[in-house]
């Protein structure tokens, strides 16, 4: 699965599915980004192809 970051807000993180290059990207919902302490689960990472 190829998963890119479409959106931050917040504390969460909103992936989507690239299924093909022809089709939309589809939203996989949203993910945390850290627990109520403040313990990273993700680190996006920003980069072309990475």
């Amino acid at each position: 699965m190829d998963a890119r970051i479409l959106q931050i807000r917040g504390n969460f993180l909103q992936p989507r599915n690239m299924v093909d290059l022809d089709q939309p990207l589809v939203p996989l919902g949203c993910v945390p980004l850290s627990d109520g302490n403040g313990l990273r689960f993700l680190w996006p990472v920003f980069a072309l192809m990475c």
